[in-house]
C-alpha cells in the first residue's frame, strides 16, 4: 500500500483513480484496517468519480455521433461553420477550418489500432507550425482585452480559438483537454 498520497491517488495515478467507485470504498476500508492514512483519499475519489462521468459523457457522445471504431473522419458540413459575424475574415476563418480538420483526420486515421477509442481521437494541434501559425494566435474579436496565455478569453478571441468553440458548440468535437501557448490538446 504505502502511505504517499501518489499511492492513494491525488499526485499520481494511484489505486483509487483506477478502480471503480464502489472499488474505491473497499480500498478505503482496507487502508483504514491498515493505519494508512486518509486525508487525501477524499480527493482522489473526487476525481476517480469526476472521471468516470466524463467517460461516460464521452461513450454518450460516441455514440450519437456515430463513432464506434474512433477511426471515423471529422465532417465538415457545407455551409455548417457559419463565420458571418466576422464577414471581413469569413473566408480566412474557413480555410482554417478545413486545415483544422484535415489536421485532425490526418492524425485520427494514423491511431494505432490497439488504441481506445478515446486515445485515437486525442489529437494535438499546434500553433507553431503550418498550416497554422501567425493568424491562430491572432485576436479577431478585437473588443476583447486579453492579454495573456493563461487568459480564457484570449483563446476563445483567437482565429483559431474562435473555430475550435465553434466546433464544439456544433458537437463536431467534443472538447478541449488542454491548451497552452504551444497548441491545442482536443478530444475529437
Amino acid at each position: 500500500f504505502g502511505a504517499g498520497s501518489g499511492r492513494i491517488g491525488v499526485l499520481r495515478r494511484g489505486l483509487v483513480r483506477c478502480v471503480t467507485e464502489s472499488q474505491a470504498e473497499i480500498v478505503r476500508a482496507v487502508a483504514e484496517q491498515n493505519n494508512v492514512p486518509t486525508t487525501l483519499f477524499f480527493r482522489a475519489i473526487t476525481g476517480r468519480t469526476e472521471e468516470i462521468e466524463h467517460g461516460l459523457q464521452l461513450n454518450e457522445y460516441y455514440e450519437k455521433n456515430n463513432i464506434f471504431s474512433g477511426n471515423e473522419p471529422i465532417q465538415l458540413k457545407p455551409g455548417l461553420m457559419d463565420f458571418s459575424e466576422y464577414p471581413e475574415e469569413a473566408e480566412t476563418l474557413k480555410t482554417m477550418t478545413f486545415n483544422l480538420v484535415e489536421a485532425m483526420n490526418d492524425q485520427i486515421s494514423k491511431a494505432s489500432p490497439e488504441d481506445s477509442i478515446k486515445q485515437r481521437r486525442y489529437v494535438y494541434i499546434s500553433i507553431n507550425k503550418p498550416p497554422f501559425g501567425q493568424k491562430s494566435t491572432e485576436l479577431i474579436n478585437k473588443a476583447v482585452q486579453a492579454s495573456s496565455y493563461e487568459d480564457e478569453q484570449y483563446y476563445e478571441a483567437t482565429y483559431l480559438g474562435c473555430i475550435i468553440k465553434k466546433m464544439i458548440d456544433l458537437k463536431m468535437i467534443y472538447r478541449i483537454v488542454k491548451r497552452n501557448g504551444h497548441g491545442y490538446y482536443l478530444q475529437a
